[in-house]
């Protein structure tokens, strides 16, 4: 399965799986802003399409949000909001991650892009034959990629760069059918969710002593409908449910122990934290939002201007 061409990535994805249900890239735009007591910037992309490639602050945090509508790379400064540039031609861009230098890698297509904290691309990883979504990078430098499925259509896997560079080795397991977003812990263990051949949501760990043995974790204390970002926060291990907009927390043996509401969300896709915060690239309302963290509740800030936003990272 290719991505398609299609104004809403999620609903392509949602349509050539059949199994995600609660995808959710069609929900309407949020309310007049009076409607949600929040602090709202908006961000200006007038000439989205053009040449307007201003240079990125070198010493400020920014934040990077990947728009599949317009196969573009939105850049923000962090905290404010404010617009700073855009990375054009891409091909549907989708999940992000950081690694130790503040480089994003962005996943493109059937490659992983490697962008400085300027905006300039430095390095093309290929990911050949597979569909990938997500991304992560660990302690020591190497980056995992998860794949929801081959080209050809079959199962999802993992793609694993040693020291960043190519070509990956390509760990799959029997239990998943797709695989769709992962984080690393500090230790260097990757964490994994999905959906089992039967469609249901499925979890797991790759630990860094493994053997390229994937070994399942079943969830207790809280029903996940559908996979959404992996990360380690606070010594947790945080899963979003995109379903019902519900960030859990839990043990690495899969004990929740408590969870963060996100109130008017409409589909966080690939979210990240940083600081005491929760950013939402929110494909079901077209927007990102800010949301306090571990707290929830409504949106603190919002930047309008993304079509189709679906992929985040910070670069500090």
């Amino acid at each position: 399965m290719k991505r398609q061409n299609s104004v809403k990535y999620a609903i392509g994805i949602c349509a050539a799986l059949a199994v995600l249900a609660g995808c959710r890239g069609s929900q309407t735009p949020i309310g007049a802003p009076a409607a949600i007591p929040q602090t709202v910037a908006v961000a200006t992309h007038a000439d989205r399409g053009g040449s307007r490639m201003k240079s990125a602050p070198a010493t400020t945090s920014l934040l990077f949000i990947s728009d599949v509508y317009t196969s573009n790379v939105d850049i923000y400064d962090y905290p404010s909001g404010k617009y700073v540039k855009h990375i054009t031609g891409l091909n549907q861009p989708a999940g992000e991650c950081t690694d130790g230098q503040g480089d994003v890698w962005v996943v493109n297509a059937s490659e992983i892009l490697e962008y400085s904290h300027t905006g300039k691309l430095l390095n093309t990883l290929s990911d050949s034959g597979e569909v990938p979504v997500d991304c992560a990078v660990d302690p020591s430098g190497n980056l995992a990629v998860t794949n929801i499925s081959t080209a050809s259509g079959g199962n999802g896997s993992l793609s694993i760069y040693e020291n960043q560079a190519g070509p990956p080795a390509i760990i799959s397991s029997k239990s998943f059918a797709s695989m769709w977003f992962d984080g690393f812990d500090t230790n260097g263990n990757l964490f994994i969710d999905g959906l089992s051949p039967g469609g249901a949501f499925q979890f797991g760990e790759l630990p860094a002593s493994s053997d390229e043995t994937i070994k399942l974790i079943k969830v207790k204390g809280a029903t996940i409908h559908n996979p959404g970002g992996v990360k380690t926060v606070l010594g947790r291990v945080t899963i979003e449910d995109q379903a019902t907009s519900t960030i859990y927390r839990m043990t690495e043996t899969g004990q929740v122990v408590g969870l963060t509401k996100l109130l008017h969300a409409g589909d966080c896709f690939q979210g990240t934290f940083t600081g005491k915060t929760y950013i939402c690239p929110d494909e079901g309302k077209r927007i990102v939002t800010f949301y306090h963290y571990p707290a929830g509740g409504l949106p603190w800030k919002t930047i309008t201007g993304s079509h189709l936003p679906d992929g985040s990272a910070i670069s500090n």
